[in-house]
């Protein structure tokens, strides 16, 4: 088995049916299996999967247990040689599976590797980052200067680089992450203390960790339809994506740093906050203001003020029990 492709879904009826297709619906060149773990969807996901694409493997929850949880488990069951990452909102063009095991086949010493990533429109999408540190946080959260420059300025994006040839990089996006089944056995999964969001980039520092080169690979192209779910332009800020980079920091540079991280952040919503206010007001009298939104950016400050007396950003130490997996339906491969 040359590759396992594992797609963790969520209420994804809308992308999961063309993403699958994009995988089925032509020769990959490769031996492949096709894991679909469904996180308790209630859009008839399951079914359309089960009526659709019966080769693939699928794992269904009795609840949404996280992104890092859910790829766990496909991780558990996969067979191949690799284990490729994708998230189901996205397209894989021909011959990208292909040109990237063939790389991986010829570099032993690359442990992940990620692709060229492109908006539907067929435009860059930046996929591969440097690790989050307080320089990044200072430079793309407290002084957005990568929104000013399009990216240009923002040294976490690499400065906005387009790279043309395999190049080594931190941290490659997990909408599209691919390893060997060693660095599995070597450095295990995801930490499930991060339910969804920064989990990629701990992950990635565990890896390089270990020994294993980390390749940003742009000799193969995906679409990746990004944000598909929230739904609206303007939606309300998640707190746990918000949180996420001094929870990846604290896992990889202790609390210190981590406790100073959350003091930018906390700068960064005071600085922005006044003007969001205003923009929300707004589109208030336009008739278009979200409750929810406005709400949230005050939820967000009240996270960052906590922050500085405990470490929210931790999840409980007491868990709840992991949800039984209610059924695992397996069938043939695709050649």
């Amino acid at each position: 088995m040359d590759l396992s492709i594992v797609i963790v879904n969520w209420n994804g009826l809308a992308v999961l049916r063309p993403c699958l297709a994009s995988i089925f619906g032509s020769p990959q060149g490769l031996e492949l299996e096709v894991i679909v773990v469904d996180n308790s969807s209630t859009d008839a996901s399951v079914e359309m999967v089960q009526r659709e694409f019966p080769k693939t493997v699928l794992v269904r929850n009795q609840r949404n247990l996280g992104f890092a949880a859910a790829n766990n488990q496909a991780f558990a069951v996969a067979r191949g040689r690799y284990v490729l990452l994708l998230n189901n909102d996205t397209l894989v063009l021909v011959g990208a599976l292909a040109a990237s095991v063939r790389y991986l086949d010829a570099h032993p010493g690359v442990g992940a590797l990620g692709c060229r990533v492109e908006f539907p429109d067929r435009s860059f999408q930046t996929s591969c980052y440097r690790f989050n540190d307080l320089p990044e946080l200072v430079m793309g959260r407290l002084l957005p200067l990568g929104s000013v420059g399009g990216e240009r300025l923002n040294m976490g994006r690499y400065w906005g680089r387009q790279f043309t040839e395999p190049t080594e990089v931190d941290v490659v996006a997990g909408c599209f992450l691919i390893v060997r089944k060693e660095v599995l056995a070597s450095v295990g999964g995801f930490d499930e203390d991060f339910f969804m969001y920064g989990e990629d980039e701990e992950w990635c520092s565990r890896i390089k960790r270990a020994g294993w080169r980390i390749i940003y690979f742009p000799g193969a192209t995906i679409i990746h339809i990004h944000r598909f779910s929230s739904g609206q332009t303007r939606r309300a800020p998640r707190l746990m994506e918000l949180m996420s980079p001094v929870l990846v920091l604290h896992k990889r540079r202790g609390p210190v740093i981590a406790w100073c991280a959350n003091l930018i952040l906390l700068l960064a919503t005071l600085v922005r906050l006044p003007i969001k206010l205003i923009l929300d007001a707004g589109h208030f009298f336009k008739g278009h203001t979200q409750t929810e939104l406005v709400r949230s950016r005050f939820t967000v400050l009240a996270a960052h003020l906590k922050g500085l007396f405990s470490p929210v950003w931790l999840p409980a130490s007491a868990k709840a029990p992991v949800a039984p997996v209610q059924s695992i339906a397996a069938s043939g491969l695709l050649q």
